[in-house]
C-alpha cells in the first residue's frame, strides 16, 4: 500500500506538471506537441510501476523522509525496550531464579513465584475471580486483524469491473441505436459516412472500424460545409483518435477514484480537437480559416454530462472550449523550432522527478547500520538482545538462554555471525602449543579464506549453498548457520558483492590450527533497491582434516 501511495503521488504530480507545461507553451509550440504531452501521462498510468532508479525522484525523497522518521521512532522504541529489559533484569537478579553471574557455572531458570495483589491473593487467583473483559473479542481487535490490503484490492477490482461494464453497455446500446437509424451517404478514404437522426453534432464513432456520422439536420447545408465536416472527422481518423478514446475509457475504468485521471482525460480531449482544427486548416488552406471557424460556431451543440461514456470524437461544443478554439483559428501563428529544446528539457525533468523511484521503493530502508545488522535477530527473537549482552563471555550462557526462551538456538538459522555472533562449535578442542606448520600452510589457509568469501556471496546471490561444504566443515555449527543465513538472505532479496578482502594477520594458534584475521568490505544490496558498503572483520579458524585445510569457526572481531 505504501508503494501504491507513492506511485499515486508521483502520477498526480506528473499530471499537474503537464498542465503547467501546457499552459506555458500553448501558442509557442504546435498543438500536435501539446497533444503529445498527454502520451507521457498515459504511459505513466498504463505502467503503474517505478521505472528509472534515480536518487532525486519525488517518491524517493518522500520514502527517505518516511524511512528516517521510522528509524527515529524505532530507535526510541528500542531505547525504551532496553530500559524496560534492564529494569526487568535488575528485578530478576534480586530473585532466586536469576541467571548465574559466576563464570563456569550452568544454572537453569526455575519457576517464578506468582506476584501477590494487595488483598494477599496471587494475581492468578485475582484474575480467576475477576476475569474482566476479553480484549481479543473487541471490535477494534477484530478490525485490526482483517487483511485490509486484500480487501482494498478486491474492492478496487470489483468497482473497476462494474465501471467498465457500464462503459461497454453504454457504447453497445448507442451503437445499436445508430445502426437502426442511419443511411449511407458515401465514402471518405476507407471510412464510411452515414447520416443519422440520433446525434446532434458530426462525430467519428466506432471501436474497431469507426465511421463518420452526420446529423440529418445538417445535411441541407452547402456542399462545401458538409465536406468540411467530413474532413474534420476524417482527420480524427487519421490521428487515430478513436483508439485514444477507447484508451481514455479504459483508464477511467481502472482509475475511477483518481481525480487527476479525469482531469487528464478532459484536457486531452480538448487538445485533440485543437490538433484536429490545426490539421484541417492546413489541408483546407489559409483562405478557408474564417469559414471553418464560422462552421464550428453554427453547429456547436450542448455537451451532455454523460458524454464521457462514449468513445466518440464530436466536432463542436459550446462554452469556453469553443471560444478557445475560435481564438486559435482566428489568430494564425508561426512556431519556432528552437522552442522544442526547452520543452523537451522540462518534460524530461518532470519524468525524472515523477518516475524515478526504484521498483519496490524504499519504505523499509534501514538508515542505521546497527539496526540493519541486528534486524534479523530482532524480528525472530524479541527480547534476546539484552540477555545476550549480559555476559556473552561466561560459560554456559547459550544453555541458559535456551532454557529461558524455551528454544534451541542451534535450530534458529538467523543466529549467525552477522546477526548475533557465531555460537561455540561442538567438538573443537582447546588450543595447544603450535606444531610444525610451514609458510605454505599459511598461504593455503589464506586462499581458503578468500574462497570462503566468494562461495558465501555466490550462495547469497543464487540461493545455492552446495559449494560451502568445500570450504567450511559440514559437522560444525558454523556451516549450518552460514548455509541457513545465505538461503535467508537470498529469500529476502539481499545480494552481496565483495569489494575488497584481505588477511590482516595469519598466525599459528594450535597444533594443525591456523587463525586468519580479515578485513572485508562487502556491498550489500537490499530488495528495496538500496545498498551500502558493510565493513567487517572476522577471525577464521582453520584446521587440517584428511590432509586438507578447512574452516571450522569464525568470530566477529570488528569491535
Amino acid at each position: 500500500m505504501a508503494e501504491f501511495g507513492l506511485w499515486m503521488l508521483e502520477s498526480s504530480l506528473l499530471v499537474l506538471m503537464i498542465l503547467g507545461i501546457r499552459r506555458v507553451f500553448t501558442g509557442k509550440i504546435c498543438y500536435a506537441a501539446v497533444y503529445a504531452l498527454w502520451l507521457v501521462a498515459a504511459l505513466r498510468f498504463l505502467v503503474p510501476v517505478n521505472i528509472i532508479p534515480m536518487p532525486f525522484g519525488v517518491g524517493t525523497m518522500v520514502s527517505d523522509a518516511v524511512s528516517s522518521w521510522k528509524a527515529s521512532e524505532t530507535g526510541k522504541t528500542e531505547a525504551a525496550g532496553v530500559s524496560v529489559n534492564d529494569t526487568g533484569a535488575v528485578l530478576n537478579l534480586k530473585g532466586q531464579n536469576a541467571l548465574s553471574k559466576t563464570a563456569g557455572k550452568k544454572n537453569t531458570v526455575g519457576s517464578i513465584k506468582p506476584q501477590t495483589a494487595g488483598n494477599g491473593k496471587s494475581t492468578e487467583q485475582v484474575g480467576t475471580m475477576y476475569p474482566g473483559k476479553h480484549t481479543s473479542s473487541s471490535w477494534s481487535t477484530k478490525l485490526k486483524g482483517l487483511p485490509w490490503g486484500r480487501i482494498c484490492i478486491a474492492g478496487w477490482i470489483s468497482i473497476s469491473g462494474i465501471v467498465l461494464c457500464f462503459f461497454v453497455w453504454s457504447n453497445v446500446s448507442l451503437m445499436q441505436r445508430l445502426k437502426a437509424d442511419r443511411r449511407y451517404l458515401g465514402q471518405r478514404g476507407n471510412v464510411a459516412v452515414y447520416g443519422t437522426g440520433v446525434l446532434q453534432t458530426p462525430c467519428l464513432y466506432g471501436m474497431f472500424r469507426p465511421v463518420i456520422y452526420l446529423p440529418e439536420s445538417l445535411l441541407d447545408r452547402e456542399q462545401e460545409k458538409i465536406e468540411q465536416m467530413v474532413l474534420h472527422e476524417y482527420v480524427h481518423y487519421l490521428h487515430r483518435d478513436y483508439i485514444w478514446a477507447m484508451l481514455r475509457i479504459l483508464l477511467l475504468s481502472v482509475y475511477w477514484f483518481d481525480p487527476f485521471v479525469w482531469i487528464a482525460v478532459s484536457y486531452s480531449k480538448k487538445d485533440a480537437e485543437m490538433f484536429c482544427d490545426e490539421t484541417v486548416i492546413r489541408l483546407l488552406g489559409e483562405d478557408k480559416r474564417l469559414a471553418y471557424g464560422s462552421l464550428l460556431i453554427q453547429i456547436a451543440g450542448e455537451q451532455h454530462w454523460g458524454d464521457f461514456r462514449y468513445s466518440m470524437m464530436p466536432m463542436s461544443r459550446k462554452g469556453r472550449e469553443m471560444r478557445r478554439r475560435i481564438l486559435a483559428i482566428s489568430q494564425p501563428k508561426k512556431y519556432s523550432r528552437w522552442v522544442a529544446i526547452p520543452v523537451v528539457m522540462v518534460v524530461s525533468a518532470a519524468v525524472l522527478l515523477t518516475c524515478s523511484t526504484g521498483a519496490g521503493m524504499a519504505m523499509s530502508r534501514e538508515k542505521s547500520g546497527k539496526a540493519a545488522e541486528q534486524r534479523l535477530q530482532r524480528e525472530n527473537i524479541p527480547g534476546s538482545n539484552a540477555l545476550l549482552m549480559q555476559n556473552p563471555g561466561e560459560e554456559g550462557w547459550a544453555e541458559q538462554l535456551q532454557d529461558h526462551l524455551g528454544i534451541r538456538l542451534t535450530d534458529n538459522p538467523l543466529m549467525t555471525g552477522q546477526a548475533a555472533g557465531i555460537l561455540p562449535s561442538e567438538g573443537v578442542t582447546d588450543k595447544t602449543d603450535p606444531g610444525e606448520l610451514s609458510e605454505q600452510d599459511m598461504t593455503d589457509c589464506q586462499k581458503l579464506f578468500e574462497n570462503y568469501v566468494e562461495c558465501f556471496t555466490k550462495a547469497v546471490n543464487s540461493g545455492k549453498t552446495d559449494r560451502l561444504k568445500y570450504v567450511v566443515s559440514e559437522d560444525t555449527e558454523m556451516y549450518r548457520q552460514q548455509r541457513n543465513l545465505a538461503k535467508n538472505y537470498h529469500k529476502r532479496g539481499i545480494r552481496e558483492k565483495a569489494k575488497s578482502i584481505e588477511a590482516s594477520a595469519v598466525r599459528v594458534s594450535g597444533e594443525y590450527e591456523i587463525q586468519i584475521d580479515s578485513k572485508e568490505a562487502i556491498k550489500v544490496s537490499y530488495a528495496d533497491a538500496s545498498s551500502k558498503i558493510v565493513k567487517q572483520s572476522y577471525c577464521y579458524t582453520c584446521t587440517r582434516q584428511q590432509g586438507e585445510w578447512i574452516i571450522i569457526s569464525m568470530e566477529d572481531i570488528s569491535r
